[in-house]
């Protein structure tokens, strides 16, 4: 007869379970709780990623908290939601971060729409990945 795992054993299989919903890291059997935001990605091929940037740093200020950074990097900030602009090469990279669903399809949506809106004579599309990793809160 073999024994099973040792109480000490299973609580540290309790403490180490951890789940996932809806960008809320839960653990099962722990006292404690860590959060993490979810995460989308898009790259968006143009020669002129920086006047973008530029452009929808302005455009959003009246509407949402923005930042133009000296390295040219701008972040757009609304109430449950954040998107970080980039630009690399001729590539313009956003990062979105929500603390849930809701937040982050509101992120995705104003700074995509405005930026295909601007993009429209060059056909810029916005096409969004999440497959990313849940970033600690």
């Amino acid at each position: 007869m073999t024994a099973g795992p040792s109480r000490g054993d299973r609580q540290l299989a309790d403490d180490l379970a951890f789940h996932q919903v809806e960008g809320q890291i839960v653990r099962v059997a722990g006292r404690s709780y860590a959060r993490c935001m979810l995460y989308a990605r898009a790259e968006v091929a143009t020669a002129t990623p920086d006047r973008y940037i530029r452009q929808l740093v302005s455009h959003l200020s009246h509407k949402a908290t923005t930042e133009l950074r000296s390295d040219g990097t701008g972040v757009i900030a609304v109430h449950d939601g954040q998107c970080t602009l980039t630009g690399e090469g001729q590539l313009l990279v956003l990062e979105a971060t929500a603390e849930n669903v809701q937040g982050l399809a509101h992120i995705q949506d104003v700074a995509g729409r405005h930026l295909e809106r601007f993009g429209a004579r060059s056909a810029l599309r916005v096409e969004w990945r999440s497959d990313g990793p849940a970033i600690p809160a």
